[in-house]
């Protein structure tokens, strides 16, 4: 488990830089939860799509990754992650005075090659997205395999 300290480091982070890298984040029993998950449902991956809600279409310039949606209800093995989420929204709320109500999260795979181009992670005319969140579940990654997040 992560201490205090950690926790207020990283928010201090957060609101200096806009940004924060952590590693080690997920408990690796939740990793372990996950990454098991992500291998049982691999058949279930569908094509991205970009826009919003029904404006939702697939656009292979844009993204190239398959993607599954979790679901709280659907997804009930999962529930030990949605409980430790939902910590985590207090914690970043108390320490960044936001007011985290929400979450949504997908799995993705980027095939060799695959891409997402340059975009805002937010729908225009909205600002209801406040912290977008990457996990990457690459087991003995290393800088130099791709994949590679750019932050502009």
């Amino acid at each position: 488990m992560h201490s205090e300290q950690d926790w207020e480091a990283w928010a201090d982070a957060l609101a200096d830089r806009e940004y924060v890298v952590i590693d080690g984040y997920l408990p690796d029993e939740l990793l372990a939860l996950l990454e098991h998950f992500f291998q049982q449902h691999q058949d279930a991956l569908q094509q991205a799509k970009v826009g919003a809600l029904d404006e939702r279409q697939e656009a292979l310039s844009v993204r190239s990754d398959l993607t599954y949606w979790l679901d709280r209800e659907r997804d009930k093995g999962l529930s030990p992650l949605f409980a430790w989420i939902e910590e985590s929204l207090q914690r970043w709320n108390r320490l960044l005075y936001l007011s985290l109500s929400g979450y949504e999260f997908h799995l993705a795979y980027y095939p060799t090659g695959g891409h997402y181009r340059k975009h805002l992670d937010q729908f225009r005319g909205r600002n209801n997205r406040l912290i977008s969140c990457v996990l990457y579940l690459n087991e003995n990654w290393k800088v130099g395999d791709g994949g590679e997040l750019q932050l502009y």
